[in-house]
């Protein structure tokens, strides 16, 4: 059932955008690439940056990972809920930033980055994995997307047999 009304979304956005300039139909791609990456990473939690075939992904020379606090896209998570957050979220920032790193990796290190930050709360233990539910309920919506931009940028596609 989740399948016929994702694919009922994903054709009603095919056919309600305007097509009539080059900037609309990138818009457009950009949407429906965005949006297929969220549904299929939703729902199977996979979520893996490929290169093209006979390419591998190789670091970026110079290349240095970036971080920006607890947030994507314009969103910033308030860090008075778990103090010590913003360490967590700049490490998986960077963890998602670096060439070749795997995402379920990333994600791990940071679940495990924030539940030792709430030793030194004074919240309950489940008050605390609580909101730690709630931020990796938007990591999975939102986090495939934001994985594999950052593995773009940090990463190009060398071809296999380049010496």
């Amino acid at each position: 059932m989740q399948w016929y009304f994702l694919i009922k979304i994903l054709i009603f956005l095919r056919f309600s955008f305007s097509f009539g300039d080059d900037a609309s139909r990138i818009l457009h791609k950009d949407l429906i690439h965005r949006l297929g990456n969220w549904v299929y990473s939703t729902l199977t939690d996979e979520c893996i940056f490929d290169c093209p075939v006979g390419t591998v992904p190789e670091r970026r020379l110079n290349y240095k990972p970036s971080f920006n606090g607890c947030g994507t896209y314009g969103y910033q998570l308030n860090p008075s809920y778990l103090p010590k957050i913003t360490k967590c979220c700049n490490r998986h920032d960077i963890c998602y930033d670096t060439c070749n790193r795997v995402k379920a990796k990333c994600d791990q290190e940071f679940e495990d980055c924030l539940m030792s930050s709430c030793t030194s709360l004074f919240i309950s233990k489940e008050d605390c994995r609580s909101i730690i539910d709630v931020i990796f309920t938007a990591l999975k919506t939102i986090g495939c997307d934001a994985y594999l931009e950052a593995q773009r940028k940090a990463c190009y596609c060398r071809p296999k047999y380049e010496l």
